[in-house]
């Protein structure tokens, strides 16, 4: 004799336990760390483009700085010039001048040297 399968009784599917709820601690954690983290990266943000700022003025100064002092020289150069066209002694002059205003010739002149000495520009101001 065969026998005839049984119908099993399949027991229904137990329901998923519900998710416990958050705790007040645990969602303020949650959106203190969300926006913390948010800020971190706005801060990081800024700073970069900050510092991207700041070095893209610091190489105009630079420039600017160079071009002022090559306009000082060139300043310099025209008043040397000068001082010297006005500082010339002649040797016939030099015999009617005493010593004392020989002395002060010269050292107007080491002072002029000194005032008018042209700048090394690029040196003074690059790094």
């Amino acid at each position: 004799m065969s026998e005839e399968p049984r119908a099993v009784a399949v027991p229904p599917e137990p329901e998923p336990a519900p998710k416990p709820k958050r705790t007040m601690a645990e969602t303020f954690v949650m959106w203190y760390l969300g926006i913390s983290s948010l800020a971190l990266v706005a801060l990081i943000v800024l700073v970069a483009v900050l510092l991207g700022a700041n070095s893209r003025n610091i190489a105009s100064q630079q420039k600017s700085n160079i071009q002022q002092c090559q306009a000082s020289n060139t300043s310099r150069q025209q008043d040397d010039a000068i001082w010297n066209r006005l500082l010339n002694v002649t040797p016939a002059q030099a015999a009617k001048e005493t010593p004392a205003q020989l002395a002060e010739i010269a050292d107007l002149e080491r002072l002029v040297k000194v005032k008018d000495t042209l700048r090394n520009c690029n040196a003074a101001f690059s790094n």
